[in-house]
Parts: structure tokens; C-alpha cells; sequence
């Protein structure tokens, strides 16, 4: 999925457990492109990593997050923002801030259907994560 300085990050398939739960399972491939040692990394989905080394990407509920030094941070959300349906885009050399989108709610626009369905209208807006 993406590269800088000596690492790459991508995701990998693992073999089916049995286990309902590893259905949504999210794990990242980061790969040091000097040594060629290659991480499983479990509970993100690999999207963009950092000259640094540091993994980028969405967890199993597409919340956007990062790993670092073993370690998943869940990023926050701008309010009404929604931690199922959100991208994360680029991140900077040293990993310490992101870009990305998020999908908010926008509130009921219209009604359809008998009165008083109300009809959500959800957008995706911008998002500047800084100090991760």
C-alpha cells in the first residue's frame, strides 16, 4: 500500500481460524526494506506508514489509528463523527501527524416514506491529526 525511507505497509490475509471474531480481523505487513525483516502487525489494517516506521491505517471498526512501538492508538474523531467509515491518507516522515477523512452526521434533511422517517444525511470531511 505505501512506502518511505527503509519500511513498506500493506495488509496480509491469515489463514481462517474457526473463530467468528477473526472475520473482521485487521492485521498490517510492515516491512523494513533495508534488512527485509517482515512484522505481523495485528488490529490495524496497514494504509500508509511513516519514514519512522510508524503504521498508519483503521482498525476492525474502520476507526482510524496508528501503531507505534507495539503499541494501537485510536485517533479522535471531530464531533459527530462516525469511527466506522473513516480514512486515514498520508502521515509525515516522523509520524506524529496524519491526514485523513471522516464520515459526520449531518442530522435529518428530509423525511420519505411514512411521516416522521427521517432521512440522515452523512458526509466526509477533512481531517489534520497533529502530536500523535
Amino acid at each position: 500500500m505505501a512506502a518511505a525511507g527503509d519500511w513498506a505497509v500493506g495488509d496480509a490475509e491469515l489463514p481462517p481460524t474457526g473463530n467468528k471474531d477473526d472475520l473482521m480481523a485487521r492485521a498490517a505487513v510492515r516491512w523494513n526494506l533495508r534488512t527485509g525483516a517482515v512484522e505481523l502487525i495485528s488490529g490495524i489494517g496497514g494504509r500508509r506508514v511513516s519514514a519512522s516506521g510508524t503504521v498508519a491505517g483503521t482498525t476492525s471498526t474502520d476507526a482510524p489509528a496508528l501503531w507505534r512501538n507495539g503499541r494501537i492508538f485510536a485517533l479522535p474523531l471531530p464531533p459527530g463523527g462516525t469511527p466506522y467509515s473513516s480514512s486515514v491518507s498520508g502521515i509525515t516522515a516522523d509520524g506524529h501527524s496524519l491526514v485523513g477523512g471522516v464520515e459526520v452526521s449531518a442530522g435529518a434533511i428530509s423525511t420519505s416514506g411514512p411521516a416522521g422517517d427521517p432521512v440522515a444525511s452523512d458526509r466526509t470531511v477533512p481531517v489534520v491529526w497533529r502530536g500523535c
